[in-house]
């Protein structure tokens, strides 16, 4: 199946929320190689969601292939402070970097998830650029594994450049590469 047999779509937070959910958390899953039983997995099905969902200009996009099969997922939205990564990578940025990259409010592109068997048939390329598509914000923000060369190096070719090239956002995990984009106006 190529990438143009997989339909984009907009997806509300309701159906998210509801009966998209368990799908969207397989995928994520998958995508991530996380068992059945990892915390994590619980932990973003139940709580990260819907604390995600509930924020200002909120855009989830699905990835659906044959009978409405989900395979893959984009979603971000406003960045702002009193928020978990807004507030840790504006600590680390210094006042010009803030300035630019943070404020007056950018999209947080927050997942992009594809499952295995449709990685590297343009799914996730076009999942990337529909969600950024027509967004009232000057620039983007995300964060990818620094030590994942592909991921980071998927999001140069998008036109993502790095703001902070490595960012340990708790102590005992991995670090981060916080990246930026100019969005067109």
């Amino acid at each position: 199946m190529s990438s143009e047999e997989v339909a984009i779509e907009h997806v509300p937070a309701a159906t998210l929320l509801g009966t998209l959910r368990r799908r969207v958390v397989d995928v994520w899953a998958s995508a991530h190689d996380l068992p059945r039983a990892s915390p994590t997995r619980e932990e973003f099905g139940r709580t990260r969601l819907r604390r995600h969902s509930e924020r200002d200009d909120f855009r989830f996009l699905g990835a659906f292939a044959a009978e409405e099969r989900l395979v893959g997922f984009v979603y971000g939205y406003t960045g702002a402070p009193g928020q978990w990564w807004y507030d840790r990578v504006a600590r680390a940025l210094d006042r010009e970097a803030r300035r630019r990259w943070l404020e007056p409010g950018h999209f947080e592109f927050t997942e992009l998830a594809v499952h295995p068997e449709f990685q590297g048939r343009g799914v996730g390329s076009r999942l990337h650029d529909r969600v950024l598509d027509g967004l009232p914000h000057e620039r983007a923000m995300l964060s990818a594994l620094a030590d994942n060369a592909p991921v980071v190096a998927f999001y140069r070719r998008r036109g993502w450049e790095p703001v902070l090239a490595r960012l340990r956002f708790e102590a005992g995990r991995p670090e981060f590469t916080i990246m930026g984009r100019e969005l067109p106006g």
